[in-house]
């Protein structure tokens, strides 16, 4: 995964590590993750950091290193381009931008899109 990142996205990621790096062995430990990444424009759910945190406490001794904080912003940058799809989505559903999705207009989206997971008659 991480072969995909720019030297750009890399410098900038070393250089947010470099700042949180408080012992200068070249870890930074999991209770600055949250904050290490927000830093960089990621911000994981509270449920995705605590998951993070705890894998990091168990298998890492509680640090990172630079290696292992790159699989883990990667990983959650996969999950916010996921989720930016997912809102692109459906705001082709929503151009007026009200915020919700008429129901009918669901339905023949879900009905059409040649998925077998809802029938006509479903109830939505």
């Amino acid at each position: 995964m991480a072969e995909k990142l720019t030297e750009e996205q890399i410098s900038e990621f070393k250089e947010v590590f470099t700042m949180f790096q408080k012992d200068g062995d070249g870890t930074i430990a999991s209770a600055d993750l949250g904050d290490a990444m927000r830093a960089l424009y990621l911000y994981p759910t509270e449920s995705s950091l605590e998951e993070i945190v705890t894998e990091v406490e168990n298998n890492h001794g509680g640090k990172v290193d630079f290696p292992e904080f790159i699989e883990i912003l990667v990983k959650n940058m996969s999950e916010a381009d996921a989720e930016e799809e997912l809102l692109e989505a459906f705001k082709v559903l929503d151009p007026e931008g009200f915020g919700y999705i008429n129901s009918s207009e669901l339905r023949n989206v879900l009905t059409s899109s040649g998925r077998n997971s809802l029938t006509r008659t479903s109830t939505i």
